[in-house]
């Protein structure tokens, strides 16, 4: 899932400028950021894809999107990914 999820990602951002904004940190001490190519969320991009899941223990503004792209079966979802147990 991984290695999909990486190229989805590649494939998004190749030869593009990426701008990300944000200076929290979650409970494990990462930064929290939402990244924009040409002022679209890359963050929300990857979710509505399918390609990554939404924190909802951080926030649930992709929480909309992680559920169309299940309900969908898109990227991860597609397959036999199950959070938690694959993450």
């Amino acid at each position: 899932c991984g290695l999909a999820s990486a190229a989805a990602l590649l494939q998004a951002v190749k030869g593009r400028q990426i701008d990300c904004k944000g200076n929290s940190k979650d409970r494990d001490g990462r930064l929290m950021a939402i990244c924009f190519i040409a002022g679209r969320s890359l963050n929300q991009f990857m979710v509505e894809m399918g390609w990554a899941g939404a924190d909802r223990s951080v926030t649930s503004m992709f929480n909309e999107f992680e559920d169309q792209a299940q309900t969908t079966r898109r990227g991860l979802w597609g397959s036999d990914f199950r959070p938690g147990e694959d993450d």
